[in-house]
């Protein structure tokens, strides 16, 4: 059995052809594995080992059943490489192995790496750390192992599995939290919830809870207002009435209309108003009653009411005791004293009513947005202001709508319940105006009017008024402003009651916090006026009661609400109180700026609670609120949702401080709520990261310990994946590594496994509740963008403090590197590549790897090689075995690509996607891939030649080296294809040749081994051949019939041969080895069919250049063949029709119905083109074969130029008769010079002309010179001329000049020759130059096949002098 324990990360090679193989792992080899390289693995993130069934798969590209039906997937250009999609199409998907696993890690103190105590920040409360460990389905579908490996499903031998080793520790999917699982983090980084839970402990001036003097006056104040409510004051009893004088109405001073029943009179105080004024009244009938009665004198009665309002004082002391406990607890008074305070208030509540006084100083200061009465568009405002009987008016401001009076009045008042009544009106003067005034007192018109009750004021106001309605038909709109001073008597130096009622509320919410554990009560009150509720009953009761007796407005109880709350915001429940308040606040100025057309700042200018104060508070609270959002992970945990919801109000309330400052304020440009909370964000972010940085393994720990405790699972809990010698799993502790480190990598995988925490738990948890802003902020979003950023500085620069390290002298191995490198991938893909700010954004950390990805890559080299090596040597060792019955190659072509797709899948699982380190990984790989697939073709190449005779063996090594080559285009296509750069394809293409070049070298090879059978084969067709006799075959179906069975009969042996070959070929062969076998076979057989039958060659091949004489005789005994073969082979013309008939059923046996080779390839062969055209040749005239040679030999004169053996000077004219187109050749000799020949008898040289050419059988074809003794430079101007007729043209002829020596004992020497061709006389139509003599005539193979045919014709004189002109050689020297 074999066994995988790597991360092969390509798809599977080859379609699934034997399924389920199970696939276990030995302990011993495992253990072996992990004691050698353990290393390796990350110190915190060891795996547990496993085996799991699995299936393998191949390449195998054609079935056997199938048949060759596509001729166009095997053509010429199959050495470019292009992947096809069927290729994928018929890959099954690899079984996927799953389990789950848990981590365990111990720490223990160390140094740092430069051996020097480590000092780190030591921040408490870290606590509450968790993280869930779970097995993962990578994104491409792979199953994750335990160690981070996919499986791929390529069987890898037990041989190879040591070798595995350098990619199993490779963790190309370390263990970091996932999304959608949060993991929260309690870390307190150095500030205490407890001490922040003050708020805002300055906002508010606390001597209001330390002045004695003023609590007492509040405490009265306020028992006077318990003991006798404005609730207890009793109603009107009001009846119609008929009044006999004009009578006014007490409340809008109008005229009571009417004859009869003009309006309504209480029975008991006997106040009169209009129906409509009847409920503007205050229910303060027994106050007036008594007033009135001491007024008159009718004490008796008085005293009646007296002790009328005594009861009732009396029974609610007595009715609701918790009130006055409450407020007695309040102010710290004892019993004694408090019952003191509370007759003297009794008495002052009856005294009030005859000996209260008070005096008033009212500036009416301006008013805003008035309504326009006038036709101008304008009115003509004045202002009445009237106390009691009292009325006084100021000026008239014309034509304006926003007046300004700035007028003072004084008044003095001596009942509490009076009312200032202050009205606006409008000028008029014309009749109208005067009618009404004397009618109704009124002659203006009315443009709003605002009444106070006397008894709400103390001390100094300086307030707006909403201008208000008089009557249901009155238009009015706008406010006016007012300043109002009280001295009332007896309290001339105590303060307004606005500051007693900020005493009063102070008191009350500090005594419930401090009985609260320093915790305020939030109320539970529902309704759209459940914020003006600030605390549980009685306490409520007090300040309600408090507020309406002395006209405390609701919103300075909400202005003194919120900065009491102030104090406390980080309690819980108090931010979503404080925002509720706040907005509250901004819509009534808001609100007030929209109706009123005042505008806000000026509104809230006039505010009781004081504009400088509030906007203190504000600014006081948004600076405190954005340190302790700066800190939101201490102050907010994820794990309490209450505080989640906390620390989502405490983000409405800033944006309701905005809103403040925008709308109240009307600041231009206030700082916006989003980009606090963002800068906010960004900062606890960056704090967070920084306490990690300093704190890493600490709370590494600590969730490591966590972890430990709450993970229940079975799988087995280990650490560095160790087996002892039992096979059983032991624990190993992990080093405690503080801080980066030059030895190891272990605190960057700690970090990032605790930023994804942080990043997981901003996520799924702040970013659910920091909500607010959509658009703007999202702090998943800005966790992962700022750790992201703070990570990379850090990790860069310590990488590039690696990367100066030399690789040989790095402590750390590249393995490591890796890791790391893949840890910074998910941690980016997870966390990162889903922001916003990430996309379309090339991640720069793969550049950071760069160094060590080429170290690892550079060590993969050896790797391969012995990988390369281990496999070629099992192969040997089994006899190349084929790896299945449906496999023709052996298991090395599948170990080996098992290694490279191992090597590619982990670069690949880097997932990079910057083109330009791609693009150098890929060209650092591939010269892997080169070195690699060129070392197993050459050790293939040299075992070939020892696996001569062995066909099996030999079919199988040839089958490898096709296998390479289609793992070679899968390869190419997966590492990129057409995206690889430039010189990366050309180098791969490269190497595509150059395994088909050595796939040709072995089909050459092989069939070169074969061919000595072969040739057997064609000499039985050859005797075949010269068993038919004749000359002639008819014409006609009967003879075409006799031709195919004479072919078959002649070519039945070689194909016999030929059949019992392919069927072996067939067999054994991949379809492309088959097929580049036909081609060499086809190749063979053509070129031995010429060889052996049509044109046998020489025996030696110099026997043209050695001829010893140049006697016609030798040259026919050299080119028939008698000085290369043992006897003359000629072919009669019937013979090469039936030979040309056996050539097309060759044809059709290598094409074989379309299974075989390409009719249009076999065609286009040169052997088959050359064999044709010499059978050809057999069957021309000799007219025709001259005519050829000539044509086509256009280098004779070769020899000449490069070895001279003298020259002549020929001049050469050519005319053409213009009737009949005869042409007439003259040629003159004039000279020869140079002459090289050495003899020792008498020299005697002179020249012979000859005309070649066709059509000159029946025409004077040579002529001679005169010969000249004894001269080297002869000279002999003689002019010879040569008829050639009008067949053919003159460039079909060519004059041969040959100088002999003379002797009439012998035959004449050769002392040189040279050939001139007619077309060059042909383009001027005269020629004259002096002529170099070679030693020969030069001709190429046509020629020779022209020579070697025309040879073969001994019985045509014209041949045979032919044949002698163009054989002829120079004589060797008689010295």
């Amino acid at each position: 059995m074999h066994y995988i324990h790597g991360i092969p990360v390509c798809p599977p090679l080859c379609p699934p052809l034997v399924h389920d193989d199970l696939v276990s792992s030995s302990e011993e080899n495992l253990h072996h594995h992990h004691h050698h390289h353990r290393s390796n693995f990350l110190t915190n993130q060891k795996l547990s080992t496993y085996a799991k069934q699995f299936s393998r798969h191949f390449i195998f590209p054609f079935s056997r059943k199938e048949n060759f039906d596509n001729e166009t997937a095997f053509d010429e250009e199959f050495d470019e490489i292009s992947l096809s999609d069927n290729y994928f199409n018929s890959h099954g998907k690899p079984e996927i192995s799953h389990d789950e696993r848990t981590d365990r890690r111990q720490s223990s103190m160390v140094v740092g790496a430069d051996g020097l105590p480590i000092t780190k920040r030591i921040l408490p409360g870290i606590t509450n750390i968790t993280n869930n460990h779970n097995n993962t389905i990578t994104d491409d579908g792979m199953g994750k192992t335990t160690n981070g490996s996919i499986n791929n499903g390529n069987n890898v031998s037990g041989d190879q599995q040591a070798n595995n080793a350098f990619y199993n520790c490779i963790d190309s999917a370390p263990d970091i939290p996932e999304r959608g699982k949060t993991v929260p983090l309690g870390l307190d980084m150095g500030l205490s919830l407890s001490k922040r839970s003050a708020g805002v402990p300055s906002a508010i001036g606390r001597h209001n809870l330390n002045d004695e003097e003023l609590r007492t006056h509040v405490y009265k104040k306020t028992l006077q207002a318990l003991i006798y409510p404005i609730s207890l004051t009793t109603p009107h009893d009001f009846e119609f009435c008929s009044f006999t004088h004009p009578t006014y109405c007490y409340e809008c001073e109008g005229l009571l209309w009417g004859i009869a029943r003009q309006g309504l009179k209480c029975r008991e105080c006997g106040v009169k108003c209009h129906e409509k004024c009847k409920d503007l009244l205050n229910a303060d009938c027994l106050q007036r009653r008594a007033q009135k009665n001491a007024k008159h004198g009718a004490d008796d009665k008085a005293k009646n009411l007296m002790e009328a309002m005594h009861e009732k004082m009396t029974l609610r002391e007595t009715t609701r005791p918790l009130l006055f406990k409450t407020i007695r607890d309040v102010f710290n008074v004892d019993e004694k004293s408090h019952v003191g305070h509370m007759k003297a208030v009794k008495q002052s509540v009856l005294d009030g009513t005859s000996k209260w006084s008070a005096k008033l100083a009212i500036t009416v200061i301006s008013a805003q947005g008035l309504i326009a009465k006038d036709k101008s568009g304008t009115s003509d405002p004045y202002v009445t202001v009237q106390v009691g009987k009292v009325k006084k008016r100021t000026k008239t401001v014309y034509s304006e709508l926003n007046p300004t009076w700035n007028e003072k009045f004084f008044f003095e008042c001596h009942n509490s319940c009076d009312r200032i009544k202050v009205r606006v009106w409008d000028e008029d003067d014309d009749i109208r105006a005067k009618l009404m005034q004397k009618l109704t007192r009124e002659s203006d018109d009315f443009l709003g009017q605002t009444i106070i009750e006397v008894r709400t004021l103390s001390g100094e106001m300086d307030v707006w008024y909403n201008l208000e309605k008089r009557t249901d038909k009155s238009a009015v709109s706008g406010a006016i402003r007012l300043h109002i001073s009280v001295e009332i008597k007896g309290e001339e130096k105590v303060a307004p009651y606005h500051a007693q009622y900020t005493c009063l509320h102070e008191n009350l919410f500090y005594t419930l916090c401090e009985n609260n554990n320093g915790q305020p009560i939030i109320p539970e009150a529902k309704g759209d006026d459940a914020w003006k509720v600030y605390f549980d009953e009685p306490s409520q009761e007090i300040v309600n009661e408090f507020a309406i007796r002395y006209g405390i407005e609701s919103i300075y109880q909400a202005m003194t609400h919120f900065a009491c709350l102030s104090t406390k915001y980080m309690c819980p429940g108090v931010p979503a109180v404080m925002s509720t308040l706040l907005a509250n606040i901004n819509a009534y100025y808001a609100h007030t700026t929209a109706t009123t057309a005042v505008s806000a700042a000026d509104q809230f200018a006039a505010s009781n609670f004081g504009k400088e104060k509030f906007i203190k508070l504000l600014d006081q609270l948004h600076n405190s609120i954005r340190i302790d959002l700066s800190m939101y992970r201490n102050n907010f945990p994820s794990s309490s949702m209450d505080r989640m919801q906390d620390l989502k109000s405490t983000v409405d309330l800033l944006t309701s401080i905005t809103f403040f400052r925008m709308k109240v304020q009307e600041l231009s440009s206030p700082p916006r709520a989003s980009a606090v909370v963002k800068d906010c964000v960004k900062n606890c972010i960056r704090h967070t990261y920084n306490f990690l940085f300093a704190n890493c393994d600490e709370v590494y720990k600590r969730e490591s310990k966590q972890q430990t405790n709450t993970t229940t699972t079975t799988t087995s809990i280990t650490d560095n994946n160790e087996q002892n010698d039992d096979g059983i799993q032991t624990l190993s502790t992990t080093t405690n590594v503080v801080g980066p480190s030059l030895k190891n990598l272990q605190f960057w995988h700690q970090l990032m496994y605790l930023l994804t925490c942080i990043i997981s738990e901003d996520r799924e948890r702040y970013s659910l509740v920091l909500n607010q802003f959509p658009s703007e902020l999202n702090v998943g979003h800005i966790s992962a963008d700022t750790l992201w950023k703070l990570l990379s500085v850090d990790l860069k620069d310590h990488l590039e403090e690696h990367a100066r390290i030399p690789a040989e002298r790095r402590e750390v191995k590249s393995a490591d590197y890796m890791n790391l490198h893949f840890m910074v991938k998910r941690f980016y893909d997870t966390s990162v590549k889903i922001i916003p700010e990430a996309k379309n954004i090339v991640p720069e950390y793969p550049k950071w790897f760069e160094p060590f990805v080429m170290q690892w890559l550079n060590e993969n080299d050896d790797m391969s090689m012995e990988y390369l090596h281990n496999a070629l040597e099992k192969d040997r060792q089994t006899g190349f075995q084929q790896t299945s019955e449906h496999c023709l190659f052996s298991s090395s072509v599948v170990d080996v690509f098992t290694q490279l797709n191992q090597c590619h899948g982990i670069i690949k699982t880097l997932d990079l996607h910057d083109p330009i380190v791609i693009a150098k990984y890929m060209k650092r790989f591939s010269v892997t891939i080169s070195q690699v697939l060129l070392g197993y073709a050459n050790a293939i190449r040299r075992t070939f030649e020892y696996a001569g005779g062995q066909d099996r063996i030999c079919s199988i090594l040839m089958n490898n080296i096709q296998q390479l080559r289609l793992n070679l285009e899968q390869l190419y296509e997966l590492m990129g294809g057409a995206q690889l750069d430039d010189e990366t394809k050309t180098m791969l293409n490269d190497l595509q040749r150059q395994l088909s070049d050595v796939l040709d070298e072995l089909s050459a090879t092989f069939v070169k081994s074969i061919e000595p059978t072969i040739r057997q084969c064609i000499e039985e067709v050859y005797k075949q051949l010269q068993q038919i006799k004749g000359n002639q075959i008819g014409t006609g179906n009967t003879s075409g019939q006799q031709k195919g069975a004479e072919a078959m009969l002649v070519t039945k042996p070689l194909l016999d041969y030929l059949d019992q070959r392919l069927t072996f070929f067939a067999n054994q062969c991949e379809k492309t080895v088959l097929k580049r076998l036909l081609k060499e076979l086809w190749k063979a057989v053509i070129s031995d069919l010429e060889k052996v039958i049509v044109l046998p060659p020489f025996s030696d091949s110099k026997h043209l250049l050695t001829i010893p004489s140049a006697r016609i005789e030798d040259a026919y005994r050299l080119l028939s063949g008698e000085l290369g073969r043992d006897s003359d082979r000629s072919l009669t013309q019937k013979q090469c029709q039936i030979l040309d008939r056996g050539l097309e059923d060759l044809k059709e046996f290598f094409h074989a119905s379309g299974q075989g080779l390409k009719r249009n390839y076999l065609e286009k062969t040169l052997e088959l083109q050359s064999l044709k055209y010499a059978l050809s040749l057999y069957t021309q005239t000799t007219d025709s074969l001259i005519k050829t040679f000539v044509k086509t030999e256009r280098d004779q004169d070769r020899p000449a130029l490069e070895e001279s053996f003298g020259e002549v000077s020929i001049q050469v004219d050519l005319f053409t008769h213009p009737g009949s187109g005869e042409h007439k050749v003259t040629v003159k000799v004039v000279a020869a010079n140079g002459l090289k020949w050495r003899t020792s008898g008498m020299f005697r040289p002179y020249v012979e002309l000859a005309m070649c050419g066709p059509h000159l059988s029946d025409k004077k074809r040579k002529q001679t010179t005169k010969t000249k003794s004894n001269t080297w430079i002869p000279k002999y101007n003689e002019t010879f001329h040569f008829l050639l007729g009008n067949e053919e043209e003159p460039d079909c002829y060519e004059l041969n000049i040959a100088v002999k020596d003379y002797s009439f004992m012998r035959e004449d020497r050769l002392i040189g020759l040279n050939v001139i061709k007619l077309s060059q006389v042909c383009e001027q139509g005269s020629w004259s130059s002096w002529v170099p003599l070679g030693s020969r005539i030069n001709f190429d193979d046509t020629g020779l096949t022209i020579l070697r045919i025309l040879s073969h014709r001994t019985n045509d004189e014209l041949a045979r002098e032919f044949v002698a002109l163009k054989s002829a050689r120079r004589h060797k020297e008689e010295v």
